[in-house]
């Protein structure tokens, strides 16, 4: 009777062998090791910084990242943070406002006031606009239904929960049914 077993295999490929002296440096020895690839490329080149000139990865107190809090390695973080282009939650939202949703110069002029007036949860928390009428900004604000992330811009977390469910694509009886429990959240337990 044959019996088969698998067995992973632990080979390196070449690219990762040639990176492994490079992945395994420590930030001190890090130019050290690089010094012969950067003979070999003249394109190439290390600009050495003090630690110090780095920004620091500790979140500041008010407000709190917990996942950083768990995983402090603050020199990593901050040369992971050189390397890697972060866009924002309003970077996102402005580059939406556009043609389709917000045909027109005004409709895109409320919306960036809108844009200004979300919260760090994502929720809309209304001003006083003096140039234009509650109706205007309240029929902009809706359109924000169709923004990425979902549920942003809600004034509420029960409008949030119901912008989420207009981009679900649900049937006619499943999405009356998710409205309702929506809209009716906190007295879930009294449903049936």
């Amino acid at each position: 009777m044959l019996k088969q077993t698998q067995a992973p295999k632990n080979k390196l490929s070449h690219t990762l062998r040639s990176w492994l002296p490079i992945l395994s440096s420590s930030v001190e020895e890090l130019k050290e090791t690089l010094e012969p690839f950067l003979a070999d490329n003249p394109f190439a080149s290390v600009q050495q910084r003090n630690l110090s000139e780095l920004p620091s990865a500790a979140p500041s107190k008010k407000e709190k990242n917990f996942f950083k809090e768990i995983s402090k390695n603050s020199v990593t973080d901050s040369i992971e943070s050189f390397s890697v282009a972060k866009t924002g939650l309003y970077d996102k939202l402005i580059e939406q406002i556009d043609k389709p949703l917000f045909p027109t110069e005004k409709s895109q002029k409320i919306a960036m006031k809108i844009i200004e007036c979300i919260n760090e949860e994502g929720y809309y928390e209304p001003e006083v606009f003096d140039e234009f009428s509650e109706a205007e900004i309240e029929s902009v604000r809706k359109r924000f239904a169709y923004l990425e992330p979902a549920g942003i811009g809600a004034k509420d977390y029960k409008e949030s929960f119901l912008f989420q469910l207009e981009e679900l694509n649900l049937d006619e009886k499943l999405f009356e049914s998710a409205k309702k429990l929506a809209l009716n959240f906190e007295n879930l337990s009294q449903m049936r």
